[in-house]
């Protein structure tokens, strides 16, 4: 997604970063003379996500882990680890009080982990349903998924530069059910995706 990005936000997104060192997982960095725990986790968000958790401020800084009030991008498609991952951050940071999520306002921690994990399993929820009676999810049933959704998570708002939260939902249905190797399904392409959101 980097050159994409790149694309949409030009300057504002380097063209080369030269990486002067590695943040290991598990490991402690001092920044102005504060403890910062990195810790990272296997491809959900993005090919690979660290989280930093600032003990004396029990503040967690999450990335794309953890949205407020925003519709993820599922481009990897692996909604279970992402969950199972969610559900690791209140295990392993029990002390956090303040989350930094990648997209919205910062919040307290419990209730965006919560409000996180209610929304994966809702739209994961929405997808298995329609597949249950013939193993494929219609024109019919992708717009009563994109309808539920928007129902059960009204004050939403989109993100990944889909104008239309409706058309970044149902993007992240395909991306799922590629996932899955649901048979007909392709992920959509960074091509398509591109094409799609400048569209004006």
């Amino acid at each position: 997604m980097f050159a994409f990005d790149q694309k949409r936000y030009g300057d504002s997104i380097p063209g080369k970063v030269d990486i002067s060192y590695v943040l290991l997982s598990r490991e402690v960095i001092y920044i102005l003379g504060r403890d910062v725990n990195a810790f990272t986790f296997p491809e959900t968000a993005s090919r690979a996500n660290t989280v930093y958790y600032l003990p004396g401020l029990r503040a967690l800084i999450t990335g794309d882990l953890v949205t407020s009030l925003t519709t993820p991008i599922l481009y990897h498609g692996n909604i279970e680890r992402w969950i199972t991952q969610l559900r690791e951050l209140l295990a392993r940071f029990p002390g956090m009080r303040t989350i930094h999520p990648g997209h919205g306002e910062p919040g307290p921690a419990k209730f965006l982990i919560t409000e996180q994990m209610n929304y994966l399993t809702f739209f994961r929820g929405q997808i298995e349903k329609a597949l249950d009676d013939d193993g494929k999810v219609t024109e019919g049933e992708r717009r009563a998924i994109v309808k539920a959704v928007e129902d059960r998570f009204p004050t939403y708002r989109t993100s990944g530069g889909f104008k239309k939260r409706a058309d970044l939902i149902r993007r992240n249905i395909d991306w799922v059910l590629a996932s899955w190797k649901v048979k007909g399904v392709e992920a959509p392409k960074l091509a398509d995706l591109e094409a799609e959101t400048s569209k004006k």
